[in-house]
């Protein structure tokens, strides 16, 4: 994520998307786009990395909520910047749907080996 003084990032192995949160994300965006809805979230499993899209095509903001259990309570990183619309709803949501569509490719099984 680009800052005004730098750069943050942020890594983790453990967090979990099930394909729902894509294919449930891909539905808000196209609300969103529509103009039915002001806001999209794409979250894991167990809601500790959230991407929140709010607006419309005027005016999008886009919120990454970081949480992060630090014994002995949780640590919270919150960042809310200005994003274009062109790029966060209609690119992602194509890339988003490209993505889903190549998972469910790839959980079909195939039918050369089926035959093996």
């Amino acid at each position: 994520m680009r800052h005004p003084t730098g750069t943050c990032s942020y890594s983790a192995n453990d967090l979990y998307f099930d394909l729902e949160s894509f294919e449930r994300f891909s539905e808000e965006l196209q609300r969103l786009q529509q103009g039915l809805r002001q806001e999209a979230e794409l979250k894991d499993v167990g809601q500790m990395v959230a991407l929140r899209l709010a607006g419309d095509s005027r005016k999008l903001l886009a919120t990454l909520d970081v949480r992060e259990y630090l014994a002995p309570s949780m640590a919270t990183l919150n960042a809310t910047f200005e994003v274009d619309y062109d790029l966060f709803v209609n690119k992602l949501r194509r890339e988003i749907d490209r993505f889903v569509e190549d998972i469910r490719q790839a959980e079909l099984p195939n039918p050369e080996r089926a035959g093996h």
